[in-house]
């Protein structure tokens, strides 16, 4: 079952050594939902990417606390990574943490077109 496509525009927050992920307009975006239970974000990328390339992993933080919430986003370059992952299991063993997840679909847009706010979320590619 194909998903719906998002072209990627770009990151906002690479970390230090990152390189800039950028799809050309029509590329799709195959995102899973997972509860990140205290994982970092590198050792969400380096389970998921098992799966298939990992182009993103997106962790939100507390705004008032800066304190990383227990949930997040994987991006995946292609369909076949993101399928790979969600029949895997509905539930992820990564480092002995029991993890949850699902498809997430197409990042949300506002009504204008425009890209989300963002609350101070760390990326990972």
């Amino acid at each position: 079952t194909r998903r719906a496509a998002r072209p990627r525009l770009g990151r906002r927050d690479a970390m230090p050594g990152d390189i800039p992920v950028f799809a050309p307009s029509g590329e799709s975006d195959f995102r899973i939902y997972h509860n990140s239970m205290d994982l970092s974000r590198e050792t969400l990328r380096l389970h998921f990417a098992k799966f298939g390339k990992v182009l993103d992993v997106y962790v939100p933080r507390d705004p008032q606390t800066g304190q990383p919430r227990s949930y997040g986003f994987t991006t995946f370059h292609d369909e076949e990574g993101m399928e790979k992952a969600l029949a895997h299991a509905a539930t992820h063993d990564i480092t002995g943490v029991k993890v949850p997840v699902s498809y997430a679909g197409r990042k949300p847009r506002q009504p204008d077109g425009g890209g989300g706010g963002g609350d101070g979320g760390a990326r990972c590619p």
